[in-house]
């Protein structure tokens, strides 16, 4: 089980040439949406894809804002069988960086309340406030991210 729940690794085999999945990567593509088409309906389970000659990305494009959709990134080698195409999804860096910092600063909440409870020698339970806020924030993020990269790989 993975503790760390922000990065998934995924490695899939095909007999194809790597310039065939670049191909047909390609052909999935989808143009990206104009500033002035935000008010129309938006197609679900659309992906655009950016490729590259042995590397590309994918995002997953959804109507709603949703900072847990994982970016995909792959690099395509070639085998003797075919090719390899090796997956990674990520959180958004910018997602990482702010739960990053949130997550620190409830640390830091944490341990200045536990420092304080030390040097007065007493148990207050106000320390199960922080400490639920660590296990729920982790809780949510593992799981949340673990379902968009389900619902990615689907």
């Amino acid at each position: 089980m993975k503790y760390f729940p922000y990065q998934e690794s995924i490695v899939y085999r095909t007999h194809l040439r790597p310039d065939e999945i670049i191909l047909r990567l390609q052909a999935v593509k989808v143009a990206d949406r104009k500033f002035w088409e935000m008010l129309k309906p938006f197609e679900e389970n659309k992906y655009h894809v950016k490729t590259y000659s042995q590397r590309f990305e994918i995002y997953r494009s959804v109507s709603k804002r949703n900072s847990f959709i994982p970016q995909i990134v792959g690099d395509v080698k070639l085998t003797a069988e075919g090719s390899d195409i090796y997956v990674k999804m990520k959180l958004h860096d910018f997602t990482l960086a702010f739960g990053s910092f949130w997550y620190g600063g409830l640390i830091i909440i944490t341990l200045i309340i536990i420092a304080g409870m030390i040097s007065e020698g007493h148990f207050e339970p106000v320390i199960f406030g922080p400490t639920a806020m660590l296990f729920f924030v982790y809780l949510v993020s593992k799981l949340t991210f673990s379902s968009e990269v389900k619902r990615s790989i689907a």
